[in-house]
């Protein structure tokens, strides 16, 4: 991607591309401190939702 294709990027893009890149790593840190799947997901998007 070019510098010029970076800069016309949305807020909305990058949050897709951080989701993307690190959602996974986002649940299985959460999941370590509440041993609940669905809790570290719930978390896990309040993570995003406040990145956001």
């Amino acid at each position: 991607m070019s510098e010029e294709q970076m800069k016309r990027r949305t807020d909305k893009e990058i949050l897709v591309d951080l989701m993307e890149s690190y959602g996974n790593m986002v649940v299985r840190v959460a999941f370590t401190y509440v041993k609940d799947q669905q809790l570290a997901e719930d978390l896990a998007q309040e993570v995003f939702i406040r990145c956001y």
